[in-house]
């Protein structure tokens, strides 16, 4: 089968020639091209050097996210001992304490699991091991949903854009 490169315009032969959509590779670029794909289109090969690069700062960020978010846990999580067993007046009932005591309790919890996501999403995404977990910590970050939103949502837009890259996409496991 006759082809023509969309990069360089080499033309080359392949030598199976079925009639299905298959790759083959320029012999003078190294292009990938899918024959039987729209317009010809290339396929560029991903290379996981250029995309871990490209995601080295953005993972980094995300870690520092979820770490704010699990400080922001933590905080929570002090705050519901303090008003649990210091000696405030603030309350009416006993009842007000627990339930304040509880929602703060609540709160710490969903920070250590946002946190804990994030952390882990981005220690996926330096390792480009599992895009799907990487996109996942990208939209928590984004989500107005823990203590650090302000510094999460650019973070989480930035790793989205960044992870939505085709070339960076296919350089996942």
């Amino acid at each position: 089968m006759n082809h023509t490169c969309p990069m360089c315009g080499h033309a080359f032969r392949s030598e199976d020639d079925f009639g299905v959509a298959h790759e083959v590779v320029c012999p003078s670029c190294g292009t990938v091209v899918r024959e039987g794909h729209p317009a010809g289109a290339p396929v560029l090969r991903a290379d996981r050097g250029w995309a871990a690069e490209r995601l080295e700062i953005p993972s980094i960020a995300l870690m520092l996210v979820g770490g704010l978010a699990l400080l922001g846990g933590l905080m929570q999580l002090c705050l519901a001992g303090v008003i649990l067993f210091a000696d405030i007046d603030d309350f009416d009932s006993p009842e007000e304490r627990i339930f304040g005591a509880i929602m703060y309790g609540v709160g710490s919890l969903w920070a250590f699991a946002v946190g804990g996501i994030i952390i882990y999403g981005a220690l996926k995404m330096r390792r480009l091991e599992s895009w799907g977990f990487a996109l996942t910590a990208a939209i928590m970050a984004v989500i107005p949903c823990n203590v650090c939103c302000m510094f999460g949502m650019p973070v989480g837009i930035w790793s989205l854009i960044t992870l939505n890259d085709p070339q960076v996409k296919g350089a996942f496991r």
